[in-house]
């Protein structure tokens, strides 16, 4: 505590606030960070009174076995899982692959951002700000104009159907193909 208990701590760790497991296992980073220093010698610094090679020992098991304990008591569980929405592609692949014709409808969609790791498609990457919900409905209408209402269900055009010219034109598309 001489060296990490004062008002201006060595290192900026200051070990008052760990009065308690909780505290511990809250900050276990800098704890498991403490255990590195302690088994390659660089703390305490040389100047200062050194614990015994036991004790040192002693330490460092210590916060191995608060670490594995942590570990076990958390086995199975994947920390939070953020929801996401889907990407660019994935939206228009998905659409393409539900309606059987390939709209794009995510064409106006900004860039999808992409996380430390390089990927497009991560939870913590795909937000969804208010303008980019409100493409997301424009993308949902321009899906809806291609619907084709049939006596017996519905279909997609891969043109929107917005006036009767429209429904004509995927009529005679649909009997020139069968």
């Amino acid at each position: 505590m001489g060296c990490h208990g004062t008002s201006a701590p060595a290192a900026q760790l200051d070990m008052r606030p760990y009065s308690s497991m909780a505290a511990v296992v809250g900050d276990f980073g800098r704890w498991r960070l403490m255990s590195g220093r302690l088994a390659a010698v660089e703390m305490p610094p040389k100047v200062a009174p050194q614990p015994s090679p036991e004790l040192r020992r002693q330490v460092i098991t210590w916060i191995q076995a608060v670490g594995s304990a942590e570990a076990r008591r958390h086995a199975g569980d994947p920390g939070p899982v953020l929801a996401r929405r889907l990407s660019s592609a994935e939206y228009n692949n998905t659409i393409r692959d539900l309606t059987g014709v390939d709209i794009q409808p995510a064409r106006e969609f900004p860039v999808d951002p992409a996380n430390q790791a390089g990927f497009d498609n991560s939870g913590e990457s795909l937000v969804m700000s208010p303008a980019l919900f409100n493409k997301y409905l424009e993308a949902a209408r321009q899906v809806s104009e291609h619907m084709v209402l049939k006596p017996d269900g519905f279909d997609f055009a891969p043109h929107p159907m917005l006036a009767e010219t429209d429904r004509d034109r995927y009529a005679i598309r649909r009997t020139q193909t069968r």
